[in-house]
């Protein structure tokens, strides 16, 4: 058995605000849509379908010209707009990889990669991201075996300094997910 110790005088914080993939979305597509960033899933099937078999983009507009096509239209006009969503470096991928080299002062004769992601994108991304939606805990916690004494270390708001981090956050709306 765990015992679960919720700390009730964590600072709690106002509404959230809209993440960056609900301004995207811009009450285009309903909460939870698994097709995003496509209107549902036969839009994202006739997408990954002009991709996968190479239709040019003159057929694809060509296609999408067609009366039958024009009055159940797709949520993008035309080829450029499909290629844009599908391109758009945000949308489905994490923050790039970053390289830089370094020596250390330990092996002067030796260059050393180190690999990263922007810490602030990162954030922004994990935050953003629909499908970490309700996922993530905030308030911090303390967990404990049966026997009361000793304590779990499971996830980052189970750790101590977890809640002198949201201690330090004065105003109300700037919490990350605000």
């Amino acid at each position: 058995m765990i015992v679960i110790v919720d700390d009730d005088d964590a600072p709690t914080f106002g509404p959230r605000g809209k993440t960056t993939w609900q301004q995207r979305r811009s009450g285009l597509h309903p909460p939870y849509n698994i097709a995003y960033p496509f209107r549902d899933i036969t839009e994202a099937e006739l997408c990954e379908w002009f991709v996968s078999h190479n239709i040019s983009k003159t057929a694809i507009d060509e296609f999408l010209s067609l009366e039958y096509i024009r009055r159940n239209p797709p949520s993008f006009k035309n080829a450029k707009q499909m290629f844009e969503v599908l391109e758009h470096p945000s949308m489905f991928s994490p923050p790039k990889w970053q390289s830089k080299t370094i020596v250390l002062p330990e092996a002067p004769e030796e260059e050393n990669t180190v690999w990263f992601r922007s810490l602030p994108e990162v954030a922004d991304w994990l935050f953003a991201n629909p499908m970490f939606e309700g996922e993530m805990g905030y308030r911090s916690q303390e967990i404990y075996e049966a026997d009361g004494k000793t304590r779990i270390y499971h996830e980052m708001w189970t750790g101590d300094d977890w809640r002198k981090q949201q201690v330090q956050v004065r105003n109300r709306n700037s919490h990350t997910t605000n």
